[in-house]
């Protein structure tokens, strides 16, 4: 009986290592795959880009992109919005257009954190106006260098809604979900909501090269 028990483990142990074998194999061919996709993909997104206008700024914007969020590109979708090279190629102008500053400063904040191209330009927008009101444009476009993704705020505070509490809190620290919230906050002066928003743009700065 001990030798018959004993085989039949040695039996399963090596079914079990096949097993493993075959999906790390699967795995790996899979992702070899989707690699390949992705580069394939991406030079057909370059090849769109060299037909717009702005090309050179707009190619390294796209870039950006690419390199932070890869994921997004791939799957043509950012928290459950359409994204990809079109929306990039709307946004950009848009971004430039409402920071009020030259293609080169825009493209050296994209370069830093590229997730204000992600949603939509008029809730990148509305977030610097509700920064300025409660400081001023100078002040905004300040906290703005420090840390981009504060531009999204407004977005991702629509997110945590549907989110479970895991996904709120990186959306939270790394989104600038909480931004609205200190925006929004009763019987509280604009210098303590500003205080605030200091502190967390430097946490947002600190937690986003992490990701």
């Amino acid at each position: 009986l001990a030798a018959t028990a004993e085989t039949a483990a040695v039996t399963l142990a090596g079914v079990e290592a096949e097993t493993v074998l075959t999906a790390s194999a699967v795995a790996a061919i899979a992702a070899f795959a989707a690699r390949s996709a992705a580069k394939k993909r991406m030079a057909e997104w370059e090849v769109a880009m060299e037909e717009d206008a702005h090309v050179a700024h707009l190619q390294q914007a796209w870039r950006a992109v690419l390199r932070q969020h890869p994921e997004a590109v791939l799957e043509a979708n950012f928290l459950g919005q359409p994204f990809g090279c079109e929306q990039v190629k709307q946004r950009w102008p848009r971004l430039v257009q409402t920071l009020g500053i030259s293609e080169d400063q825009a493209l050296k904040i994209i370069e830093m954190d590229a997730t204000p191209l992600l949603v939509e330009s008029d809730s990148v927008s509305e977030v610097l106006a509700r920064l300025a009101a409660i400081s001023s444009r100078e002040k905004a476009l300040e906290l703005v260098g420090r840390s981009p993704s504060l531009l999204v705020g407004g977005a991702m505070n629509e997110a945590t809604g549907t989110k479970n509490l895991a996904a709120s809190t990186l959306i939270d620290v790394l989104y600038a979900g909480r931004l609205y919230r200190v925006l929004e906050e009763e019987g509280r002066d604009n210098e303590g909501k500003l205080r605030e928003i200091e502190l967390y743009a430097q946490l947002l700065s600190a937690f986003r090269p992490c990701v």
